[in-house]
Parts: C-alpha cells; sequence; structure tokens
C-alpha cells in the first residue's frame, strides 16, 4: 500500500488519504447463505498536518507479517506512507467445502484549499459604480451649465 499527501501552502491546505485492503474467505456450500470464514485488513491513513494511523485486523487462520513501513515527511508539504505485508491463510476443514475468496481495495483522498476572498473584487466593481456615476453626474451638469450659458 502506498500513500500520498502534497500541499503547496501547508498551514492552510489539508490533504488526506486514506486506503485499505482486505480479504475475506467464505464457505459457499450452500450458496444462499454464504458463511465468513476468515478475514483480514490492512487500513492505513495520512493528513498533511501530522496525523498517521496505521491498522492491521485478522482472523485466527490468517497470518502476517509487516514486512516493510515507510512514513517520510522529508519533504516539505508532502508525506509518503508506504507498507509491504507477506503472509499466509491456512485451515483445515472436516467436511467437503467449497471457498470463496473476496478482495477489496479502497482508496480515499482529500484536499481542501481556501478559496480567494470575493470582498476585494466585490470592493473594485462598487468603487468603480461609483465612480461611473459620479463621473456620468459631472457630465450632465457640464452639458446643462453649457446649455444654460447658450441660452443666456
Amino acid at each position: 500500500m502506498i500513500l500520498l499527501t502534497s500541499t503547496d501552502n501547508s498551514p492552510s491546505e489539508v490533504a488526506r488519504a486514506d486506503g485499505k485492503i482486505s480479504f475475506s474467505s467464505f464457505n459457499i456450500t450452500n450458496r444462499k447463505q454464504p458463511v465468513l470464514l476468515d478475514s483480514f485488513s490492512l487500513l492505513a491513513g495520512l493528513r498533511n498536518l501530522s496525523y498517521e494511523f496505521f491498522s492491521i485486523q485478522k482472523s485466527q487462520y490468517v497470518s502476517f507479517d509487516l514486512e516493510d513501513k515507510v512514513l517520510d515527511n522529508s519533504l516539505e508539504g508532502e508525506k509518503l506512507f508506504s507498507g509491504f505485508v507477506q503472509g499466509t491463510y491456512s485451515r483445515n476443514f472436516a467436511n467437503k467445502t467449497r471457498l470463496k475468496l473476496i478482495g477489496n481495495q479502497l482508496n480515499y483522498a482529500e484536499v481542501k484549499a481556501p478559496e480567494p476572498s470575493g470582498t476585494l473584487a466585490l470592493s473594485c466593481v462598487g468603487l468603480l459604480s461609483m465612480m461611473g456615476i459620479r463621473l456620468k453626474r459631472r457630465k450632465q451638469v457640464s452639458e446643462r451649465d453649457a446649455l444654460r450659458s447658450q441660452a443666456n
């Protein structure tokens, strides 16, 4: 499993990456009522603001070793997690059994970045509108004064 978060402006941006890898074995001798026998899951999560988690969940017939787990935050604004797991699944059955193994992988990534404020843009539009209205009034007053002086 490999997870990576990266941000340009760490204090104001939040990056999140989560991952889950799981396997489940089912007895499907009776296809209408499958029975969960065993499972294992590897879960990991990263946040760019110093939060990490790593979890392994397994049933009794599953054995594995975490061969390699690395968390690297040496680069500013980036975090990298990598994990490698190796193991076995071993179980004996007294009766004839049909097995089904289902693997599932789920990844989730999210980045939150502040949006530029619209206040400055709105203020500029308002200021330009006021200047336009003022210029229009001055022009009207000038034209009116010009008409009066021509009439006299």
